[in-house]
C-alpha cells in the first residue's frame, strides 16, 4: 500500500501575529520495489518424471498349449504358418508348421514329466539319426525345428540364424531349455546343487569296565 509522505516546511518571512507561518507541503512519495517495474514472473512448477514401466515377463506358465507357444512366438517376430494339427493321448496336441523354410512341430504334453517320460531329451547332444536338426524341450512342450533325415548335414546360414532366434525366443518362453542339437544356442542350464548331507554325530566309544 502506498502512503502520502508528509514534509513540514517553514518559510522564512512568513509569519503572521508573531506565530510562525507554516506551509504544509503535501508530497506523494512512491515506493517502488524491484528493477524494471514488474511484478516477478511465477516459476513454472517442476515437470515430473514419469514412472518407468515395468517389463512384462514372457515366459508362459507350466503347463501351457502349443497354440499360445506359437502365438507368443508369432507375436515375438517369427514369420511361422501353421499346416495341421492333431490331438491324442501324450502328447495331447501335435502343431505342424513352416518357419524359415524348414518343419517345425510343437507338442504339448499333459506335463513336464509326462513330457520327460515320453520323450527324453538328451541335453546337449547332437541329434541322432532320423532326429531333426535342433529339438528344444520346456515346460511340457517339446519343440522340433528341421527335417527329419538321416546323417545331419552342416545348416546352411540362413537356417543356423533361424534357429537362434528361435532358441533364443523359446528361452524367454519356456526356459530353462533342455536342446539337442549339433549347434547349441540357448542358453546351458545351470545345473541344481546337491543338497549337502546332515552330518551324522559320532557316537562316543563307550567306557570299558
Amino acid at each position: 500500500m502506498v502512503r502520502p509522505a508528509v514534509t513540514r516546511l517553514l518559510i522564512p518571512g512568513s509569519r503572521s501575529h508573531g506565530a510562525a507561518g507554516v506551509v504544509f507541503l503535501l508530497v506523494l512519495g512512491v515506493a517502488v520495489a524491484g528493477c524494471g517495474g514488474g511484478a516477478t514472473p511465477t516459476p513454472a512448477p517442476p515437470t515430473a518424471t514419469p514412472a518407468a514401466t515395468p517389463t512384462p515377463n514372457p515366459h508362459l506358465p507350466d503347463p501351457t498349449t502349443a497354440d499360445a507357444v506359437l502365438r507368443a512366438l508369432m507375436k515375438a517376430g517369427l514369420a511361422i504358418s501353421t499346416n495341421t494339427a492333431n490331438a491324442g493321448d501324450e502328447p495331447r496336441t501335435t502343431v505342424s508348421a513352416t518357419y524359415a523354410g524348414w518343419p517345425l512341430i510343437v507338442k504339448e504334453y499333459g506335463s513336464a514329466d509326462a513330457r520327460r517320460r515320453t520323450q527324453p531329451i538328451p541335453d546337449g547332444r547332437p541329434p541322432g539319426p532320423n532326429d531333426p536338426a535342433y529339438i528344444f524341450g520346456g515346460a511340457n512342450v517339446v519343440v522340433e525345428f528341421g527335417p527329419h533325415v538321416t546323417g545331419q548335414a552342416t545348416p546352411d546360414t540362413a537356417a543356423l540364424e533361424a534357429a537362434r532366434t528361435l532358441a533364443l525366443v523359446l528361452d524367454a518362453l519356456l526356459g530353462p531349455l533342455e536342446e539337442r542339437s549339433a549347434f547349441r544356442f540357448s542358453p546351458t542350464p545351470v545345473p541344481t546343487p546337491s543338497p549337502t548331507p546332515e552330518a551324522t554325530p559320532e557316537t562316543p566309544p563307550s567306557a570299558s569296565p
